[in-house]
């Protein structure tokens, strides 16, 4: 059956019902999947903007942002979507996009007024920390030149992005995150330390063999 025809004939009954194993809504799924013009469909049938999914919190701006899809975000936040509402597990809408690399979602958050160093609330960690830690160069860059915090540490483990950075071998992120302002001697000094210094060690001998290099063949 057409799913007009059953919006038509059943109303709310279908477009707010959860999937009882998943735990999503119709809107979520259009979300997730980018169908805007299914998600057009359903919001003119009064489906709920801001309905959560009950396993984990999530609305369809977080599973907009988590897959990438502008326009799909756009037509949320249009019908009254809460941009920095956060799910079960502290993340907002730009958290989930940071951590995939979604620089268009940023980018549409940012202008809409969500602050770029808005913090999750389980581990104290921003979009930078995050894009940081799963070596989203484009996004790192993007936030830095917002004036992301760059030295901002998280609460769990007094984490700055560049030691996240190191720890997971972005040494490209490091870069960009050096030449912002990043403090070299700012990120945790405790527990890791050992970690961390010894990644720094690393980075630093690949930046000098470079360098060497560079200048022996020139």
């Amino acid at each position: 059956m057409e799913l007009s025809q059953l919006l038509i004939e059943r109303g709310n009954d279908v477009v707010n019902n959860h999937d009882p194993s998943s735990g999503m809504t119709p809107l979520h799924c259009s979300s997730a999947h980018g169908h805007l013009n299914t998600l057009r469909l359903l919001l003119t049938n009064n489906a709920e903007a801001n309905g959560l999914n009950h396993s984990n919190g999530q609305s369809g701006l977080h599973y907009a942002s988590s897959s990438g899809h502008g326009e799909v975000l756009k037509e949320l936040l249009k019908n009254g979507a809460e941009r920095d509402k956060p799910s079960s597990s502290s993340d907002s809408p730009i958290h989930l996009a940071a951590s995939k690399g979604h620089k268009n979602i940023l980018e549409i958050l940012i202008s809409d007024g969500t602050s770029i160093d808005i913090v999750r609330a389980s581990d104290g960690r921003t979009p930078l920390h995050l894009s940081s830690l799963a070596g989203h160069s484009v996004v790192v860059q993007y936030l830095l030149d917002k004036g992301a915090d760059c030295n901002r540490k998280d609460t769990t483990h007094g984490y700055t992005p560049l030691d996240l950075a190191l720890l997971n071998g972005h040494s490209s992120v490091g870069d960009s995150l050096i030449s912002s302002g990043a403090c070299t001697g700012a990120g945790r000094i405790h527990e890791s330390a050992t970690m961390i210094q010894q990644c720094w060690r690393r980075y630093v001998i690949k930046v000098m063999m470079h360098v060497w290099y560079s200048s022996t063949c020139t």
